[in-house]
């Protein structure tokens, strides 16, 4: 008896497999698209990019502060001291010395959280704290990005061959032999 209905079960399990198989995966698949609005543009409109959030207030300054207070404040090239950002904690921000200083005229938080002071002239600058693994230990760190215009890749009209070492070979040179050429 149990012969007798191997084939039965075999056939089944092939029906099954096959209304399986050709089953549509989603509703989706088995509706026809709608047709496209009427539109004066065949663009799509750009998604907008999150805003950041910015304050455009200057940080309050201080003078003279504790020496408890200055744990948790950056001293500025002007001698004042203004509260660290991302709660650094001994944080420095060495201005470059090419530059000249240019006043924080707010704050920005940028998509990942990390806040920034945004200067006059554009440079942007930060405090945090981070792991320092020659130190075992957390430390406070200042970042500071200057803007500075784009660096050409290359020259205009292409790159020139390069002569002198590794470059191409003198005209008459690098045939023949060592011998030939002692000749």
């Amino acid at each position: 008896m149990n012969s007798s209905l191997l084939p039965f079960g075999l056939v089944v399990c092939a029906v099954a497999g096959a209304v399986l198989w050709f089953w549509p995966t989603d509703a989706a698949a088995t509706q026809p698209a709608p047709a496209p609005a009427a539109s004066s543009s065949t663009t799509p409109e750009p998604q907008e990019a999150p805003a950041l959030s910015a304050r455009w207030t200057a940080p309050a300054a201080v003078q003279h502060p504790s020496p408890t207070e200055q744990k948790h404040m950056v001293k500025l090239p002007t001698g004042e001291w203004v509260k660290a950002l991302n709660g650094a904690v001994d944080a420095r921000i060495t201005w470059p010395s090419d530059r000249p200083f240019s006043p924080i005229i707010g704050v920005e938080r940028a998509s990942d959280g990390k806040e920034w002071w945004v200067h006059a002239d554009g440079t942007k600058s930060t405090t945090e704290m981070v792991y320092r693994s020659d130190l075992g230990r957390h430390d406070g760190l200042g970042q500071i990005a200057n803007p500075v215009p784009p660096l050409p890749m290359e020259p205009e009209g292409g790159i020139p061959p390069r002569s002198g070492p590794g470059g191409p070979a003198a005209p008459g040179a690098g045939s023949g032999t060592a011998e030939e050429k002692k000749k």
